[in-house]
């Protein structure tokens, strides 16, 4: 990723994903001048700044660096990369550690035949208790042998945030990967080159042009169905994977549809290392993805960057593409964005009319 040492531009997206006329100019790490001003109408094809970074949400590993051993990882290398990537990567481990922001939980734990359903107080008081100390649960890793069951289980703890939601700043709950690790009634990834030459058929025959409200239980399932839902109401955000290999892009443009940017967050489950605490990854032919033992799907490998390419393929528009990628996770992360007081912010992208994206950095 390379920095600019001097630029001028002439348009700013603002935190709500509107493009505005702007005096934007920067010169030897600082502004010499930025100065928003009235909001642009009509179609727009030229480059412009961002008053942000892409988030790496839910991120396994970044150069060498394998966060499942956080004790093991130099922060302030780890710093350095994202910055010469131009990004804010967020660690996903798998100890809780001081600073978490958020914890992947299943609510599957309840379930009758779980080990851990006499070993732990209430769920629901768990899910308070992380809500209340500012940790945002995540529902996932969902066994899917019992989805009526498990969608009780969601419906019983989206009434936390039912109670919560007033009291606190963000959203109650997350999610960890739609569709991934939970029971689902349809195909929701062609990844080896044989499923891909029935990829075509297979869409044409889904008419995922017709999900819609009414029918999302009888053609997704029951447990993606509430937590969209949910979503809708504005109890969770939906973490989505872009790569186009968790899931299809096809079906991720259709849930932008549904749901609108605002609700969803990109996240990349990206590693760049070929171990995953005591598991060694390996590539499968035809897709980007990373497998443990008996090909069991473990992580991505694409970087946001190159998922933001493929948001542009699938013809998401800027604002979904930042507010997705940008303005959201930022707001769950705390990360001020205010940028109609012409206070420039110490870091942003700047993205040329051919898509390519530049981080700029003040002092």
């Amino acid at each position: 990723m390379n920095t600019w040492i001097a630029l001028s531009c002439h348009t700013l997206m603002d935190e709500f994903g509107t493009l505005r006329a702007a005096d934007l100019r920067y010169s030897l790490n600082h502004w010499t001048r930025f100065e928003v001003r009235h909001s642009l109408n009509g179609p727009y094809d030229d480059d412009f700044i961002v008053p942000g970074l892409p988030v790496e949400f839910h991120c396994h590993s970044i150069g060498p660096y394998d966060f499942t051993s956080m004790t093991s990882c130099n922060l302030r290398d780890i710093n350095y990369l994202a910055k010469a990537e131009g990004i804010l990567c967020i660690p996903h481990c798998f100890c809780p550690i001081t600073g978490s922001i958020t914890m992947v939980l299943s609510p599957d734990i309840l379930l009758d035949n779980s080990t851990l359903r006499s070993a732990y107080p209430s769920l629901e008081w768990i899910f308070e208790l992380l809500i209340e100390a500012g940790i945002q649960p995540a529902f996932g890793h969902f066994v899917k042998q019992q989805p009526v069951q498990s969608t009780e289980y969601v419906r019983t703890l989206l009434k936390v945030a039912e109670r919560l939601v007033d009291k606190v700043s963000k959203h109650p709950f997350l999610t960890d990967h739609l569709f991934n690790d939970m029971p689902r009634h349809f195909h929701h990834a062609w990844r080896t080159p044989q499923e891909k030459a029935q990829r075509t058929n297979d869409l044409k025959n889904m008419h995922i042009d017709n999900w819609n409200w009414d029918n999302l239980d009888e053609v997704l399932g029951e447990v993606p169905a509430i937590l969209l839902r949910a979503a809708r109401e504005g109890y969770l955000l939906i973490c989505l994977n872009f790569d186009g290999d968790h899931i299809d892009l096809e079906i991720c443009r259709r849930i932008v549809q549904l749901l609108g940017p605002d609700r969803i967050i990109a996240m990349t489950d990206r590693t760049d290392c070929n171990q995953l605490g005591d598991q060694k990854l390996e590539s499968h032919y035809g897709n980007s993805l990373r497998y443990q033992n008996e090909s069991v799907l473990a992580a991505g490998s694409q970087s946001i960057d190159q998922q933001i390419h493929n948001m542009r393929d699938i013809s998401l528009s800027e604002e979904q593409i930042w507010k997705m990628t940008c303005f959201v996770p930022s707001r769950v992360l705390n990360i001020p964005l205010e940028t109609c007081t012409n206070n420039p912010p110490e870091a942003c992208s700047y993205v040329s009319k051919s898509g390519e994206r530049f981080p700029i950095y003040s002092r």
